[in-house]
């Protein structure tokens, strides 16, 4: 279902249909391994994304302890897939995890009509996607640039992205409500996959 949401989202929000604009294959496996990944029984409580075939298609891998009813899950490596077609394999990108865990956030105030928690919560962790008091580092997660270094982890650098959506989402959530703020809010960042170099 989570699935069919996020392409919804996509389709009537951003007029995109599909990972690649012209309707490629996602398929979602659970509780499986392919192509030597991690997501497997080994490690249940992983999920990876990756395009194949010369990117004809895209592959979500979720182990089983992944729940795949949740925005952030889904909604976040379905983004993965349309941010994979622009750039190819990125690796670990602070940036592209920004995106992901960003337009989840935008897909989950779209469909609920509430606004976004900001937290991306998984089985083994919780990542505030904006500070509290508007610190610029909490732990280590970091919220603006000046802290970033070579060796931040690409989820907790992303922060720095979803921490400037939120401060968008707080200027224009008042006069235009919910929905018409996460419309624009997305479009917005939707937009500037097309002006990033490869």
């Amino acid at each position: 279902i989570m699935a069919n949401v996020a392409y919804d989202f996509y389709d009537q929000v951003l007029e995109r249909e599909g990972y690649d604009g012209i309707n490629g294959t996602t398929r979602i496996l659970y509780d499986s391994s392919m192509n030597g990944t991690l997501a497997d029984r080994l490690n249940p409580w992983n999920v990876i994304t990756f395009l194949e075939d010369g990117k004809k298609s895209a592959v979500i891998c979720a182990g089983s302890w992944a729940d795949l009813g949740d925005w952030n899950l889904i909604g976040h490596e379905y983004t993965h897939t349309v941010t994979l077609h622009f750039f190819g394999n990125y690796g670990n990108n602070a940036l592209m995890e920004g995106y992901s865990d960003g337009m989840a956030e935008m897909m989950e105030a779209y469909f609920l009509e509430e606004d976004p928690d900001w937290v991306n919560t998984g089985v083994s962790f919780e990542r505030k996607l904006r500070p509290e008091k508007g610190k610029g580092k909490e732990g280590s997660q970091i919220y603006q640039y000046q802290y970033y270094t070579d060796k931040t982890e690409c989820h907790d650098g992303g922060t720095i992205v979803t921490y400037v959506m939120a401060q968008i989402w707080d200027s224009w959530r008042p006069e235009m409500g919910v929905k018409a703020a996460a419309e624009m809010l997305s479009m917005l960042m939707y937009r500037t996959l097309f002006i990033l170099p490869d």
